[in-house]
């Protein structure tokens, strides 16, 4: 379900190739708005090496806080609701497997929560905090007979307690994020071999894996690290999440929990080579997203930039301006 290297390295070809406009998101809960946290890819220096930095909203501050091994993709970061604590994913390669880590704030204890020799998951991708700061909801993937199997995982924050949530399943579940009163997730499930074959939607289910219930038409193949609103109100997702390629990656929508209320955010255009779903902003005002769409140009590319903008798609504004792929940011609360 997440976006590994075939996707990226893919992605940095069509967009080196092309020369042109050169995909993530978060729980948010409430509170005031803090910094910025988002993964860079070291494509002008290390090609395919990643670390998590994190930023304020107006660009200032801006400084690494993972260091990942030599050749490890750091990505997918995900910030405690008092803004101290960052969860994230460390992969030997954007193919995989990937292993659940969390760092403090400042870039000091860095800790793995993945139990090593776990035979439980082979591949665990896309944390998330809990309202309570205590659980930790993440897609886990196995395999049966060669074939891959997805499920939803929570456990307490230090990697202890593993309970499914949903799963032990051919259809691809994944990419959880906490509602924040902490009773629900939402997730995204792509189907394999059920109708609609292939077909990618947003989903809402209970904390205890009842009452799955769909909340974005199939149409739409909603998507992409879907991210709940700090009042809980609204739902944030990209269309196009299970897009054939990297020339067509839709825009951003809200929806209500209860699928009603669909609303389009951003009106990019099909030249829009990537975009990335994001996460609100604390207080509720604000999202950050990833877009190549009005990113730094350099001499062979343009690789995304970190944006923000209000809830109605204007005022735009950049996060970072550099020459390296930033993207999956994550608003934090200030902690």
């Amino acid at each position: 379900m997440t976006l590994r290297a075939g996707a990226i390295a893919t992605a940095i070809v069509t967009v080196i190739a092309a020369g042109a406009l050169g995909t993530t998101a978060r729980g948010t809960p409430p509170g005031t708005n803090g910094r910025i946290a988002f993964q860079r890819y070291l494509f002008q220096d290390h090609p395919l090496q990643a670390d998590i930095f994190v930023a304020e909203r107006d660009r200032s501050g801006e400084r690494r806080v993972t260091r990942a091994p030599r050749g490890r993709i750091d990505g997918e970061p995900d910030w405690s609701p008092d803004g101290r604590l960052i969860v994230f994913q460390r992969c030997r390669t954007v193919d995989g497997p990937c292993t659940i880590w969390s760092v403090n704030d400042d870039g000091t204890g860095a800790r793995r929560l993945t139990p090593r020799g776990s035979k439980r998951c082979f591949d665990e991708t896309s944390p998330a905090f809990a309202p309570d700061g205590m659980t930790i909801a993440f897609e886990c993937m196995t395999h049966s007979n060669g074939s891959p199997i997805f499920s939803v995982v929570v456990m307490d924050e230090n990697g202890s307690r593993r309970t499914v949530v949903r799963g032990n399943s051919a259809a691809g579940v994944g990419r959880p994020q906490f509602s924040p009163d902490g009773q629900h997730l939402v997730i995204e499930r792509q189907n394999i071999t059920a109708r609609p074959k292939n077909g990618h939607a947003t989903y809402v289910v209970d904390l205890d894996g009842k009452s799955l219930r769909r909340v974005t038409p199939w149409s739409l193949r909603a998507g992409d690290h879907p991210d709940w609103s700090p009042d809980g109100n609204l739902i944030l997702v990209r269309s196009l999440a299970n897009g054939p390629d990297f020339k067509h990656q839709g825009n951003l929508y809200t929806v209500r929990p209860d699928g009603t209320g669909l609303r389009k955010l951003t009106h990019f255009g099909s030249r829009t080579d990537l975009l990335q779903n994001g996460s609100f902003s604390p207080d509720g005002t604000a999202i950050v997203f990833a877009t190549t769409r009005g990113a730094t140009r350099t001499n062979h590319s343009r690789l995304p930039d970190v944006f923000t903008t209000s809830l109605d798609g204007r005022r735009i504004s950049p996060v970072t301006r550099g020459k390296n792929w930033e993207g999956s940011p994550d608003w934090g609360a200030a902690g």
